[in-house]
């Protein structure tokens, strides 16, 4: 009894301690970033729609938008803070305090030392990027350290927690609640160490109740909503059709690129095809030795190449560096564990020198690509007094930021250009890419998809039109830049209608803010 009360006493230190080096990392990086940058597409998106629940609209019906869960987490600590943009980011922030300790309490079952796991965690943190995308990514994170558990202790519960996680995870965002899935099925069913099928298909109906418990908050939605389900399904099946928000990108395989020494811009592009070709490559074997060896894997390294195949979908369908980012987790877990990737087999230097070389290579295109590394290090010289290219803009809502000189520059400019009607709650019309406009002006979108990338149906351009007719819009900020350099993806080409209806019922203004391929329209008499 003795021995017990000390073994629980010990493990619930471990945990406080863990949890105190993921606070202090988060807080630390928090601190260097909570006003540096913003990104007016993705992030400004979020925001918007997190706005958008305070005023009482429902996510998916009344907006265009991923799955609900974000933006409720995001909007309770805008209710409580207040609706501007250092209160999305104390959300993200908090939210990337759990998917961070639970990455670090993972690779601590496998990593002992604490100066180890405090750079362990230091560069899982420069990975949790983009920090709008953080639920993905520390959800990846929870799903290893759950994953992990569940195979060391396959019990009654753990299936269930196992199973609340994945509904979770649907609730936020419903490609990693299938990922997770598949990943927790393949355990349940190739990687326990169960006597028998009868009772991998009772953990397996134990799980599936998990599952329903987890998706029980968007179930609700469905019940008491009037309309959500119907709309939901819609949003489903639009993710089969021309008109799915998802834009494919194919991945830079290094073979498919020439010249990269001669043109430093191609950089970036190569190291994330080396960094794509390592992570298959990662993966591909993880697996063979998983099947080769099965139980006696170490269960941090089988939780980690089974969490992190799925995720390839994700990382791949879109293969830019901020979903490579958001997929990598169960890779890193995998490779920041060392060595003992079998009981009692240590593979030794070679191990430590291959992860030291590969580590390299991912901070050489963090380097490269990285929005936030870039914005730390110009914050720091803010900090320490020294030039930099950021400068101080400051929000309606009265909080300052610093921003690239270029990004301010576009903004006021756009301000001045507006002027006649700049105040908040102006009644404009942006698309594509801008979105994050509307909350750092103070208000919404008039349309019902506040970031219109994708190619609309023509009923959903004729339901936009009638929404701009609606709201009287005075003015319209229109970026016709193909996205992905790809023609058929300007905005003129996926909204033709909408497109000729603004050069019908607006006029141009010149306006020395906007580049080329922009617009800013006013509303004709």
């Amino acid at each position: 009894m003795d021995f017990s009360n000390r073994f629980i006493k010990s493990e619930l230190n471990r945990t406080i301690q863990v949890g105190l080096l993921a606070l202090a990392l988060v807080i630390g990086w928090f601190w260097l970033l909570h006003d540096a940058g913003l990104n007016l597409g993705d992030e400004g998106y979020l925001w918007h729609n997190a706005q958008r629940i305070l005023e009482g609209n429902v996510p998916i019906r009344d907006f265009r938008s991923y799955d609900p869960g974000r933006y409720y987490w995001s909007a309770i600590w805008l209710a409580w803070l207040g609706p501007g943009l250092l209160s999305l980011r104390i959300s993200l922030a908090a939210f990337q305090f759990l998917g961070l300790f639970a990455g670090i309490f993972a690779i601590r079952r496998v990593v002992r030392s604490w100066w180890a796991l405090l750079l362990s965690g230091m560069i899982i943190l420069l990975w949790m990027y983009p920090r709008h995308k953080v639920f993905e990514i520390s959800l990846a994170m929870i799903a290893v350290l759950i994953a992990t558990r569940l195979i060391e202790k396959p019990t009654a519960r753990m299936h269930v927690i196992a199973g609340i996680l994945v509904g979770l995870s649907a609730f936020f965002a419903r490609n990693f609640g299938v990922y997770f899935g598949i990943s927790f099925l393949a355990i349940i069913f190739f990687l326990e160490n169960t006597p028998n099928w009868q009772q991998k298909i009772v953990n397996c109906g134990v799980w599936i109740l998990g599952v329903l418990i987890g998706y029980s908050p968007m179930i609700f939605m469905w019940v008491f909503i009037p309309d959500f389900f119907r709309d939901f399904l819609d949003s489903v099946v639009r993710l089969f059709t021309p008109y799915t928000k998802f834009q494919p990108l194919p991945v830079p395989w290094p073979w498919t690129m020439s010249g990269v020494l001669q043109q430093p811009q191609l950089w970036a592009s190569f190291f994330l095809g080396l960094s794509y070709f390592w992570l298959y490559s990662f993966y591909f074997l993880g697996f063979l030795i998983i099947c080769r060896y099965k139980h006696r894997c170490v269960p941090l390294f089988s939780a980690a190449i089974l969490v992190g195949i799925p995720l390839l979908h994700h990382a791949s369908g879109r293969a830019d560096f901020p979903h490579f980012s958001q997929s990598i987790y169960p890779a890193l877990a995998g490779l920041l564990t060392g060595y003992p990737l079998i009981d009692n087999v240590r593979w030794g230097k070679s191990w430590r020198w291959t992860g030291i070389a590969i580590l390299s290579m991912l901070f050489l295109l963090l380097t490269q690509s990285s929005n936030e590394i870039y914005s730390g290090i110009e914050k720091t010289k803010i900090i320490l007094n020294r030039p930099s290219y950021f400068v101080s803009y400051l929000l309606m809502e009265g909080n300052t930021i610093w921003l690239p000189q270029g990004q301010a520059e576009y903004i006021s400019g756009l301000e001045e250009c507006l002027k006649a009607d700049m105040i908040p709650g102006i009644n404009i019309f942006i698309a594509p890419y801008d979105t994050g406009l509307y909350p750092v002006w103070q208000t919404t979108s008039p349309i019902w998809d506040a970031f219109p990338i994708h190619k609309a149906s023509k009923a959903e351009e004729e339901m936009e039109i009638e929404q701009l007719k609606a709201h009287q819009v005075q003015w319209a900020l229109i970026s016709d830049m193909p996205l992905d350099d790809i023609q058929e993806r300007r905005f003129s080409v996926s909204h033709p209608l909408i497109w000729q209806y603004l050069l019908e019922k607006f006029k141009p203004v010149n306006c020395q803010a906007l580049s080329a391929k922009q617009w800013l329209f006013r509303a004709k008499p």
